[in-house]
């Protein structure tokens, strides 16, 4: 078997062939009176391409219940997006249209039925539920 190392420059990678990385920190730290403990995850997966989440967990003050959810974004489809373990889903994406008088930030899943539209008309950012109820943030 022959090693060779490619010429200075030379460009290794493509879109078919790339690094295969992931990566992932762990980290406990008490803020207040919450133990939170942090799972922090890479993984790339395309040349220029990859997903992160932030699984997060913590006790509830004097009690021994649990709570968690996760923070995720996708590079690829630019979405940034919450989950709690009663599958309450959060989606956050770019407007499509900046300049138009209504802009869609986001929706609210629970399951993989649709709760609610984030919306955002002038400055105002509400919440259109889907039985037409209007909340502001």
């Amino acid at each position: 078997m022959y090693l060779t190392q490619p010429e200075l420059g030379t460009n290794v990678e493509n879109e078919e062939t790339f690094l295969d990385v992931n990566a992932a920190l762990n980290v406990q730290v008490k803020v207040g009176e919450y133990n939170l403990e942090l799972n922090l995850t890479g993984e790339r997966t395309e040349l220029e391409q990859g997903k992160l989440a932030l699984d997060v967990k913590y006790l509830l003050p004097e009690s021994d219940k649990q709570r968690s959810f996760i923070v995720s974004y996708d590079t690829k489809l630019e979405t940034l997006s919450a989950t709690n373990a009663e599958n309450v889903k959060l989606v956050l994406a770019e407007p499509a249209d900046e300049d138009a008088e209504q802009q869609v930030l986001g929706t609210i899943m629970v399951g993989d039925e649709k709760a609610a539209e984030i919306v955002k008309r002038d400055s105002l950012v509400l919440i259109v539920y889907e039985n037409g109820i209007v909340e502001t943030l």
